[in-house]
């Protein structure tokens, strides 16, 4: 049985939507929540080092050369989910977290 129940909350109503019995796997939940995500409101970032000392991210899918950039982006935190505000929302190196916001909602892990 899971530790733990997913929860998220809109306008003042909750909804279980999955179990975890770690915080992996809530953190995993939610990272599958920003890539289903339609909205446009979320994108996935990931630059690498090219050979050339240059930077390419490597989640867009028809890059060209006007993609690949002498520097990192002020705004870039690391490899991770960014909002369409060049905010970090979720980054790839997280661990800890038990609850966060997207929009309107909130998710959250609560012990069962």
């Amino acid at each position: 049985m899971c530790k733990y129940s997913i929860v998220v909350e809109k306008s003042g109503k909750k909804y279980q939507v999955g179990e975890a019995e770690t915080i992996d796997q809530f953190i995993e939940f939610v990272r599958q929540q920003l890539a289903d995500d339609v909205s446009g409101d979320y994108r996935q970032v990931r630059y690498k080092k090219t050979m050339t000392g240059r930077y390419l991210d490597l989640t867009l899918a028809k890059p060209s050369h006007n993609d690949i950039v002498s520097s990192l982006p002020k705004w870039y935190d690391g490899p991770g989910w960014y909002d369409q505000n060049d905010n970090a929302v979720l980054l790839d190196s997280e661990t800890s977290i038990d609850e966060l916001r997207l929009g309107d909602y909130r998710y959250k892990m609560v012990v069962k």
